[in-house]
């Protein structure tokens, strides 16, 4: 991200959160980092849908398969544990 920011570019949608994993950096895109801060083992898929909607006043449909994508992902990489 310093990168395309010294390089002119825009970099408003690049993600904030940077996970360290297995010696491997990974940087989360905007969306991918406001759901990442929210998998904290309390709040079910459904209230973190919900949050985002609220936050980018879009319909929660839009969002809900974004989130399901991105946990499981996560899951199968085995960053997040789904109990």
């Amino acid at each position: 991200m310093l990168q395309a920011l010294e390089n002119g570019e825009d970099a408003n949608d690049s993600g904030t959160v940077i996970l360290i994993q297995s010696g491997m950096m990974h940087q989360l895109n905007l969306v991918g980092g406001m759901i990442w801060e929210r998998c904290d083992g309390e709040k079910t898929l459904d209230e973190i849908a919900d949050e985002l909607a609220v936050e980018f006043a879009v319909e929660r449909s839009e969002l809900e398969e974004d989130v399901q994508a991105f946990v499981s992902d996560l899951t199968e990489r085995g960053w997040l544990i789904n109990d």
